[in-house]
């Protein structure tokens, strides 16, 4: 949900290019994020980065919600 904190625990995106240039951003398994949007694109902060993902991107990212 848009307002909580992940933790990528697996990554299994459609092409494996995807993968070098998800982690160039951060966007690596055992990463933190926090959601800020789902609409009409997936927004998350990693660290000092703040990402857009498509849909379909986002599909391949296999996350745990993080206890406050």
């Amino acid at each position: 949900e848009v307002g909580e904190n992940y933790r990528i625990v697996f990554m299994a995106p459609k092409y494996h290019e995807l993968l070098e240039r998800l982690a160039g951003l951060g966007v690596s398994p055992g990463a933190e994020l926090h959601l800020t949007q789902k609409h009409p694109s997936f927004v998350m902060k990693v660290g000092q980065t703040e990402v857009a993902l498509d849909k379909e991107i986002t599909e391949g990212i296999y996350v745990v919600c993080n206890e406050s």
